[in-house]
């Protein structure tokens, strides 16, 4: 026991002081959870295009094939919008809808990662890689050479199971 008229402070972890009042916390924000949520937002915002400092962004460490860029630039927010995609992609897909804002190598329109990541290429083939998701999709179903569905196959991507609505916009969620 301690001495009652001796006043002594209380350490708590900070786990226990970010949780919900409810729970037994103190219900104070985690800065580092703030901080995720806004890196995800920057991205969210980069990845969708519309703004002008995403375009000015895109154009300055993307490389002509839309890649990012593989050297150093400085620049924070580009490193914030590096770590906010790290958090986010797995969590960004696509209703498939025309196909026009889809790239159909790179973005993970029907697998959790994008499919040029299964695929073992050199670098200057990819660079050459460009097809969009409406260049497979005709009025009324997909529309897929035989070398490529074969190429989709190992990788259990069956596209008469993937829904497309060529009458729609894409839609990122």
């Amino acid at each position: 026991m301690g001495d009652p008229s001796k006043r002594k402070g209380v350490t708590l972890k900070w786990e226990k002081v970010c949780k919900p009042i409810k729970e037994g916390g103190l219900g104070v924000r985690s800065l580092g959870e703030v901080n995720n949520a806004m890196l995800c937002k920057l991205h969210w915002v980069f990845k969708q295009g519309t703004k002008e400092w995403a375009k000015f962004l895109k154009t300055k460490f993307s490389s002509k094939s839309g890649d990012p860029i593989r050297y150093h630039k400085p620049s924070t927010i580009w490193t914030s919008i590096q770590m906010g995609a790290a958090l986010s992609k797995p969590y960004i897909g696509w209703v498939i809808g025309n196909g026009q804002q889809i790239d159909f190598w790179r973005d993970t329109w029907t697998t959790d990662i994008p499919i040029m990541k299964y695929i073992k290429l050199l670098r200057d083939l990819w660079i050459k890689s460009k097809k969009r998701l409406n260049n497979f999709i005709n009025p009324q179903d997909w529309n897929v050479p035989s070398d490529i569905r074969l190429l989709l196959l190992p990788l259990s991507i069956d596209l008469q199971h993937v829904q497309c609505n060529p009458n729609k916009q894409d839609e990122m969620v």
